[in-house]
């Protein structure tokens, strides 16, 4: 969340957390979504549906000349 910018982290010996405080992105985030639901990530939920369907008939795909091959 630091790396985001969501929140200051004052840490202690650079591994151990000490403290955190909402920085002003994070306080503007939770006042324009007060019930704290992330946005859905429909680019990466398509291109992820795709790819793993794509995969499927191409792997399908291979099974299937496979055995015409074996076949004959």
């Amino acid at each position: 969340m630091e790396r985001r910018g969501l929140i200051r982290v004052v840490w202690e010996g650079g591994h151990i957390a000490v403290g955190a405080i909402l920085s002003e992105f994070e306080q503007d985030y939770i006042i324009a979504n007060p019930q704290l639901r992330n946005q859905i990530d429909w680019k990466w939920i398509i291109g992820t549906t795709i790819g793993v369907a794509t995969l499927a008939v191409a792997t399908l795909g291979l099974f299937v000349a496979c055995s015409a091959v074996y076949t004959k």
